[in-house]
């Protein structure tokens, strides 16, 4: 077994995942193959953009979301994190431990987000 892994992101719809809805602006890259979940939103959207993530926890991850303008754009989201809503502009980011109740919906701008939940009792260092 190879001691590390190299993949290409692929397109994802985020229809599909639980507590997700498509949305306009708003495309989902993904690798499979390494031993955590690892997803890109790359996000370009107006003002009042429509909710595509409600209230949902991970059992066994903790979760860091990370937020990234592109160059010359504000980037802008709201989350819910444990009851506590607020807004966050990028650059930033936001850790979750497993078994918090949080979502994240984009209210406007063009960058990226990252999200990676790491799983609880693993040997990823």
């Amino acid at each position: 077994m190879s001691k590390y892994v190299v993949e290409k992101f692929a397109k994802e719809s985020i229809g599909h995942i639980a507590n997700h809805f498509m949305a306009e602006g708003i495309d989902r890259l993904v690798v499979k193959s390494i031993p955590m979940h690892c997803a890109i939103h790359k996000i370009d959207v107006d003002q009042n953009q429509q909710e595509y993530s409600s209230l949902h926890g991970h059992d066994d991850e903790d979760e860091l979301n990370i937020i990234i303008n592109d160059k010359d754009h504000e980037l802008l989201f709201q989350f819910v994190v444990d009851g506590e809503g607020f807004e966050l502009a990028a650059p930033a980011s936001v850790w979750i431990p497993a078994k918090i109740s949080h979502n994240a919906n984009v209210i406007k701008g063009r960058g990226t987000f990252v999200c990676l939940r790491f799983p609880k009792n693993s040997n990823i260092s």
